[in-house]
């Protein structure tokens, strides 16, 4: 029998909360615009999901 090893567990929200809260300072440490970067990346994927 195949066990999923994706099974959701309660500290996963605090966990991603520490990767989102480092990918930030990151961001900031290099003076990236989120805003700007998060557009981007939105219409990189628009154009994907459009192409199929």
């Amino acid at each position: 029998m195949e066990q999923n090893p994706l099974v959701y567990k309660p500290d996963f929200e605090g966990e991603i909360g520490d990767v989102l809260f480092s990918l930030i300072q990151v961001a900031n440490y290099f003076d990236i615009n989120l805003n700007e970067t998060l557009e981007t990346v939105m219409e990189k994927y628009s154009r994907r999901f459009l192409k199929g």
